[in-house]
């Protein structure tokens, strides 16, 4: 886990790449970012956007 000077924090972990694992993640709402796997971030920016169409 590396301490970015803009107080964030960039964490790096193994986790299982299931549905799951992804609801989870998406519970921290604008809070975060998934770098990879790139799946993941197209599934979360493709709800984002249906959401923002509401």
């Amino acid at each position: 886990m590396y301490l970015h000077p803009v107080r964030t924090v960039e964490l790096t972990a193994l986790v299982p790449n299931d549905q799951q694992t992804l609801w989870w993640l998406q519970g921290f709402g604008a809070r975060f970012d998934v770098l990879e796997p790139q799946a993941w971030r197209e599934t979360i920016r493709e709800q984002a956007r249906l959401i923002l169409e509401r």
